[in-house]
């Protein structure tokens, strides 16, 4: 089922076919002065190798109701070293079907004057992607004559079926200057239509200053507004750190989009109320009619205890009702209109799948609403951006006196009450037929995401090492490695594994792997893994550190100080149990002191133990939570640089002489 709008202004750009063309001044080069040439790489205090100067977009959607959108593009960029060249090497992908490159506009300017214009057969037109119903080409242009010390500018205009949407003006170098014009669509080709629908689709802009400030401006005045301007002075360059959110979170940006004509400030309850009657109509109408939804549910009318009936209902959808949404063919199926459709045909999509589970919950009289959520990955869930911001539709089930509990069977491999990582720890807006309610979604514990590997070394007299591994993994752990395999042949299927174990353990052969198939959890894996060398001797002693057969911390951290947030996929805790055993002919001299650690980030422990003729390690790390302010990095840092600083750690190991080791 598509996904649910929460305006009426994309059926009226799809249904009304008006041919009325869109004029728009063209963006022209803008006055070269001395104070351009006087840009160094100190102007923002920040060193860098080329800043730019201006930026001008304008957004010109008048002719909005024809699917026609038009953006020009105008930069200039000052080029300070060698390195800032790239600048010069200029790329503009487009879908070919529904976009269109034009008017491409280029020249270099030199501090002697001259000026080096793009000319037409130095753009180039490629096709870098193609799928079924999707070809994706590719403008390009190398700027000519550059050197180290020059200005470079560029225009183009690209054609658009659809509204931009927003405005980032942080770069990956400094900009001085920066504008961006939205000609916004107000009613042409529509007649009174305009007077009817303008309730639904009012043009509205959101500013988040995060960095910088954007103003803006309302032209030709305030009471008659045909569009807005927005400018910025003087943005730092924007330096991405790993494991951060998405860049859309973390800079300051320009929303500009249609919809309510509440005012963005105004109380966020009163848009999304009037919004929740239509959004809850499309649920009804997919949800009747219900025959076979009816008998589906009798099925578990005899199981005690509403949560064994929540259960038997998820679990029917996962194990009875195709998910396409993870297969390549989806679009070969024909499209669901209704709950019964999805019972009969036997397969649905994510979303259908959780709207049959959520009429289940209904037909079974159990109290239980609707959630939408955003991916945590490509965004955050505004309130007051009044439009469909939405990647996700799971299910709550309404608890007395407590916190709903989520559901989202349409997610493969997802266990009962979990939610996909990517929706933990986010604002998501909730709603049965008489209520609704933000609510934050609470991050899983990292107990639940455990990864616990059993391992059973072998030392040969020849130095090398033969680990016996089991895996077991529950929770995120445990789906992301079925997910990583789903769908696959024998041969993709082994090199997936393969390499799932190889980031673990880096340095080891591996010699064979094996996943057990088991319908729930625990997901064990199965693996051997080669050391070519694992021992160092040193006269009558061998040296063996155990972490080289440990698995790798996945993350690390090198920088000092942190800028932004970040954030890991999810809470997790890794469990190690290695079992050695010493080489015929050599006892244990000495153990490493064991090592328990508590860190705000989470416990770290290392214990050292003699069992008869063997040694056992244990490991223990829990990160607490996956979400952290950049004040916090010192502690997380600290947590995950635990490893390397004892990775020194040595067994030691002496001949043993002794009548009863000779004897054997």
């Amino acid at each position: 089922m598509e996904k649910i709008q929460s305006t009426k202004l994309l059926i009226i750009v799809f249904l009304v076919c008006l041919s009325l063309r869109a004029s728009a001044k063209e963006l022209t080069w803008e006055p070269v002065t001395a104070t351009d040439w006087e840009v160094n790489e100190d102007t923002l205090a920040e060193k860098h190798g080329a800043i730019m100067i201006i930026e001008k977009i304008e957004a010109d959607e008048a002719d909005l109701i024809n699917r026609k959108c038009y953006v020009t593009i105008y930069r200039r960029i000052r080029i300070l070293n060698p390195e800032a060249r790239k600048w010069g090497d200029v790329l503009i992908p487009y879908i070919a079907k529904h976009q269109k490159i034009e008017n491409i506009q280029g020249r270099t300017l030199l501090r002697d004057g001259r000026e080096i214009p793009l000319a037409k057969e130095q753009i180039f037109d490629k096709e870098i992607f193609t799928a079924e119903g999707l070809k994706i080409k590719q403008k390009s242009f190398s700027l000519p004559g550059l050197t180290d010390d020059c200005i470079i500018e560029y225009l183009f205009k690209i054609r658009l079926p659809q509204p931009n949407g927003a405005w980032d003006p942080e770069k990956e170098i400094p900009l001085l200057s920066g504008e961006y014009t939205w000609k916004f669509y107000r009613g042409k080709g529509m007649g009174y239509w305009y007077s009817w629908f303008s309730e639904l689709i009012s043009p509205n802009w959101l500013i988040q200053n995060r960095t910088v400030k954007i103003e803006s401006q309302e032209l030709p005045s305030k009471k008659k507004t045909e569009k807005v301007l927005l400018t910025v002075r003087n943005v730092p360059a924007f330096k991405p750190e790993p494991y951060s959110p998405p860049e859309n979170v973390l800079q300051t940006r320009a929303i500009l989009f249609y919809g309510s004509t509440i005012d963005v400030e105004a109380d966020d309850r009163a848009h999304w109320t009037r919004s929740a009657a239509d959004i809850y109509a499309r649920y009804e109408e997919f949800a009747k009619p219900n025959t076979r939804l009816a008998k589906t549910t009798a099925a578990f009318d005899s199981l005690p205890g509403q949560r064994s009936k929540i259960e038997a209902a998820y679990r029917w959808l996962q194990s009875n009702v195709k998910n396409i949404t993870y297969l390549e063919d989806e679009e070969e199926y024909l499209k669901n209109t209704s709950v019964d459709e999805v019972l009969e045909r036997g397969y649905g999509t994510r979303e259908e799948i959780n709207y049959a589970f959520y009429a289940m919950l209904q037909q079974m009289g159990i109290k239980s609403g609707l959630v939408y959520v955003v991916d945590r990955d490509k965004g955050e869930f505004i309130k007051k951006a009044k439009y469909w911001q939405f990647h996700r539709i799971l299910v709550f089930e309404a608890l007395a006196g407590g916190d709903p509990r989520i559901y989202s069977p349409g997610d493969l491999y997802l266990s009962p009450t979990q939610v996909p990582w990517l929706n933990e720890g986010t604002l998501s807006f909730i709603q049965t037929k008489e209520m609704l309610a933000f609510y934050t979604i609470p991050f899983s514990k990292a107990y639940q995401n455990r990864t616990h590997r059993s391992l059973a070394l072998s030392v040969a007299e020849d130095g090398g090492a033969t680990v016996e591994i089991r895996e077991k993994l529950t929770g995120q752990e445990a789906r992301e490695l079925r997910l990583a395999c789903h769908q696959l042949d024998f041969d993709e299927r082994r090199e997936a594994l393969a390499n799932w174990v190889e980031a673990a353990f880096p340095q080891a052969r591996l010699d064979s792997v094996l996943l057990e198939e088991t319908a729930g959890e625990p997901v064990i894996l199965k693996y051997r893994l080669f050391y070519p060398v694992s021992i160092q001797q040193a006269g009558s002693r061998l040296l063996l550190r155990p972490f080289d057969f440990l698995s790798r911390v996945k993350y690390e951290f090198s920088a000092e100080t942190r800028r932004y947030p970040f954030q890991f996929d999810y809470a997790f805790e890794q469990v190690d149990s290695l079992a050695i055993k010493p080489p015929p002919g050599w006892k244990i001299e000495a153990l490493p002191k064991n090592v328990f650690l508590f860190k705000d980030a989470g416990p770290w422990e290392l214990q050292f133990k003699e069992t008869g003729q063997e040694i056992l390690v244990s490991r223990l790390l829990r990160l607490s939570k996956p979400y952290w302010e950049a004040a916090d990095y010192a502690k997380v840092r600290e947590f995950f640089n635990i490893q390397p600083s004892l990775k020194e750690l040595t067994i030691v190991l002496q001949q043993d002489n002794s009548p009863a080791s000779a004897g054997k």
